[in-house]
């Protein structure tokens, strides 16, 4: 079975077709010519040279697609958001403009897109099945349920609709209408895919040894599988397996570039192993594709603290305790650096601070204090439990 994951994008990407040429706009005619003999570089060339004589909604709209064709999706984004401004509410290239961004790793903005399409075509499956990856791209995964729910049971045959929402329902915890899916899957035959789900079901019950069998038979099957290896990854960082996690997330990373747990895991391991300059780019990433993760932003700031870069340090920690008072280790780490800027004061309020709540954690949740990384499946929080390591 095919995964999901931008099953649209080579059909999309061209979704549109050539444009009719303007008798008077010879250079948009060859560009149609080229775009079709797959000369994409001549075509571009002579769309840039139509828009010089007038900025029009076709051409735009072909350049884009050229460009997206070429993987230039910066490039993409900019003339369908012109073509967009002379004609509004075009759905083909609204579509074509969230695909644009979703390649980007952009999965907020794109699911936007992918909205404003189905609010004038509720029955657009492409739209629908889209949006639902972007939420899960996001691991927003009642989101995912509420965009396929009704919809599963009208596509039964379509095996996409049923990974996404088996597996959103499995991370949910609706473990019995996953399996479910799980099942419908299976009648297909073997496939990566229904070991994937079925490991994340595992996952959910904590029971690490057979997750990591249906992870490690799912890609037997399909290595190529996105979020398999993040999956096996994640599921060997809660069983203490350090060293087995880290290549799985980097094996993610080169599957899906813009995996956010991938790119957040492999910063994070690396870093944890003295590696901070080859961390912080992966961290950098993930918060590029996160920009509100407070997780993401302390592990910069721990990278950022131990190369000395104490001001900038400062203003991350203190954000993170602004938007997250219950932060641990964002407490503990920003008392570290009153110290080292002999703000005494101030070191004393956040150690106080942090102290105070890791009383309250201890009531709530005995033996907790151990040093390991605790995972929120459902909102995609991670943070070190108990104080972080020495910057």
């Amino acid at each position: 079975m095919t995964s999901p994951l931008l099953l649209w994008a080579i059909l999309l990407a061209a979704a549109l077709g050539p444009q009719v040429p303007a008798p008077e706009d010879p250079h948009f005619a060859r560009g149609i010519e080229y775009q079709e003999a797959g000369r994409l570089d001549e075509a571009i060339a002579e769309y840039e040279l139509s828009l010089k004589l007038r900025p029009r909604f076709p051409v735009l709209a072909n350049l884009g697609s050229v460009y997206a064709r070429l993987g230039r999706y910066e490039e993409a984004i900019a003339r369908y958001e012109q073509a967009l401004k002379l004609a509004p509410g075009q759905a083909a290239v609204t579509l074509n403009l969230g695909l644009a961004y979703y390649k980007t790793g952009d999965f907020q903005k794109s699911a936007g897109l992918f909205e404003q399409v189905l609010t004038s075509d509720p029955e657009n499956l492409q739209a629908r099945t889209l949006l639902a990856d972007c939420h899960f791209q996001l691991d927003d995964f009642k989101k995912v349920i509420e965009q396929l729910e009704g919809f599963e049971e009208k596509h039964p045959d379509d095996l996409s609709i049923a990974y996404l929402l088996g597996t959103a329902y499995l991370r949910d915890k609706q473990t019995e209408k996953g399996q479910r899916l799980v099942d419908r899957i299976l009648s297909k035959g073997d496939s990566a895919e229904a070991h994937l789900m079925l490991g994340v079901a595992f996952a959910e019950a904590r029971e690490f040894k057979p997750a990591i069998a249906e992870f490690e038979k799912a890609i037997q099957l399909n290595p190529n599988l996105p979020q398999v290896h993040a999956s096996l990854g994640r599921i060997l960082l809660q069983s203490g397996d350090r060293d087995r996690a880290l290549p799985e997330f980097e094996a993610e990373l080169k599957i899906s570039p813009n995996d956010f747990n991938a790119n957040f895991y492999t910063g994070f391991l690396l870093r944890r192993n003295d590696q901070d300059e080859e961390a912080l780019p992966y961290l950098l990433k993930a918060m590029q594709l996160r920009p509100g993760d407070s997780a993401v932003a302390f592990q910069v700031s721990l990278v950022r603290m131990r190369r000395g870069e104490l001001d900038e340090t400062r203003r991350m920690l203190e954000d993170i305790v602004k938007r997250e008072p219950a932060f641990i280790d964002a407490h503990v780490t920003l008392a570290r650096l009153y110290y080292r800027k002999r703000m005494k004061a101030d070191g004393d309020r956040e150690k106080a601070i942090a102290e105070k709540l890791r009383l309250e954690q201890q009531e709530q949740q005995p033996g907790s204090g151990k040093s390991e990384i605790k995972e929120d499946a459902a909102s995609g929080k991670k943070q070190e439990a108990a104080g972080p390591p020495k910057p």
